[in-house]
């Protein structure tokens, strides 16, 4: 049994649609407080963040994920609105 610490519908999905007995929590992290320059140490740390912040049980494995987009030296976070997210900058 996997413990999925995010609220992403989407990561949930992927998991069960690979085979994954998967269930998905919401986490304690503050991902803006862990952003920093470099954009592959923030990804880890965050998802590390969210991992620590679920209590998991002895039957099963937590979880943590995040990702983000750098392009050009530029770090784009989440999308504040559907329509934000499909603007193009």
């Amino acid at each position: 049994m996997l413990i999925l610490a995010s609220g992403s519908s989407w990561k949930l999905d992927l998991l069960q649609r690979i085979g994954f007995e998967v269930i998905g929590v919401g986490h304690l992290a503050d991902e803006d407080a862990l952003v920093e320059a470099d954009p592959k140490r923030s990804v880890r740390r965050i998802a590390e963040a969210k991992a620590l912040s679920v209590e998991a049980t002895a039957e099963a494995i937590v979880v943590g994920a995040d990702q983000l987009l750098f392009h050009e030296g530029e770090v784009f976070g989440k999308a504040a609105t559907a329509g934000e997210g499909g603007a193009k900058h």
